[in-house]
């Protein structure tokens, strides 16, 4: 999945171009003997079954969590020569005023 860490920069209306994206996280697929986290990193495909969103690169991030610059982020999942946009995983967190 690549994805842009600034939340709205990147839509599906978005012309295509790999400039716009800034960061690469993977989608692993879950076999069905593992239980699905409940917290929102888990994306359902309709071809490649459950995944779960993770980034490698954020080490203080428990398993089954997403870090905030890619929950509710759009996502460009990326596998065996096709793409397709979607939602990541998680919650888009509020603004503290």
């Amino acid at each position: 999945m690549i994805v842009n860490t600034s939340r709205g920069v990147v839509t599906p209306a978005s012309p295509p171009s790999l400039y716009v994206f800034n960061h690469v996280i993977l989608a692993i697929r879950l076999p069905e003997a593992v239980p699905s986290p409940d917290n929102g990193s888990l994306f359902v495909h309709a071809r490649l079954g459950r995944l779960l969103i993770f980034d490698p690169t954020a080490e203080f991030t428990p398993y089954g969590q997403t870090p905030t610059c890619i929950q509710g982020n759009t996502v460009l999942l990326v596998a065996s020569g096709s793409g397709s946009w979607s939602a990541s995983g998680g919650r888009a967190p509020k603004p503290q005023y």
